[in-house]
């Protein structure tokens, strides 16, 4: 009983919840939703002082002195004009903040300019301004730095003359620019590197594949030759005289058979 109790409690808030919500959306442009009724929007330069109820309307007041609202609100105070340090370029009014400004040779430090600090660049410098933050509203802060002028070439009188805004060949390197030209140079580099490890790799597997194996069991003692044989000098010698005494001797052994033939006739 206690967890169905909790689940319509629960179910009754919820659908209570979308029914407002759906209300809420049905009221109009500068309205809100309240009390089951969708009451007007105070208008710029005033701010809430009683809500709407079914017997009157939105009960808006104006803003103070020194004070304004520059929007449909429901609130029941306007925003307080912003002072300036110096001077300002437009007043206060119910429905408008104040605009400051500052003196020549001094700078706004913020949007807003209700703060100023002198300008300590030169004429030969030029000025750079930086936003260092920004807050909710949207206001910014500033910060300044100097920066000589780049002298500007003159042709027609060969000299440098100071030119306070830079020419395109004037500008900085970009430094993303330049590591990604590196990165691309060494990835290149890389790539080539490896494509002709792997050829090497492979031209030498080829070459050494295309060798034909040695059969052991097919090798045969080679055949000599008796020219193949280099003799020295000595050996010659003893060869030629050799062969010179064999051959007189076949001289001789004719001569004697010649000799014997004759006889026997």
């Amino acid at each position: 009983m206690v967890s169905l109790k909790m689940f319509m409690v629960f179910l009754t808030l919820s659908l209570l919840g979308i029914w407002m919500m759906v209300g809420a959306t049905r009221c109009p442009k500068n309205t809100f939703w309240n009390e089951h009724l969708c009451c007007d929007s105070c208008p710029p330069g005033t701010h809430l002082e009683n809500f709407c109820s079914n017997s009157q309307k939105t009960i808006c007041k104006p803003c103070k002195d020194g004070y304004y609202a520059d929007k449909y609100n429901v609130f029941d105070f306007c925003k307080q004009c912003q002072s300036c340090q110096q001077v300002f370029s437009q007043n206060c009014t119910p429905t408008t903040n104040r605009k400051c400004a500052c003196l020549p040779g001094f700078l706004c430090s913020s949007s807003d300019c209700s703060v100023c600090e002198k300008n300590n660049c030169t004429k030969d410098e030029n000025l750079i301004k930086t936003v260092i933050s920004k807050d909710e509203s949207g206001l910014e802060k500033y910060s300044y730095h100097c920066e000589p002028k780049r002298p500007k070439y003159d042709s027609s009188d060969n000299k440098y003359k100071n030119d306070t805004k830079r020419t395109p060949t004037d500008r900085k390197p970009d430094p993303q620019s330049y590591h990604h030209h590196t990165f691309v140079i060494m990835c290149t580099g890389f790539v080539l590197v490896a494509i002709t490890l792997v050829a090497f790799v492979f031209y030498t597997w080829s070459r050494e594949r295309r060798k034909p194996i040695p059969n052991h069991a097919a090798v045969q003692a080679p055949t000599a030759k008796t020219g193949d044989f280099h003799l020295s000098k000595e050996e010659s010698g003893l060869q030629l005289i050799t062969q010179s005494d064999s051959t007189e001797s076949s001289r001789f052994d004719s001569c004697d058979s010649k000799e014997v033939s004759a006889l026997s006739v």
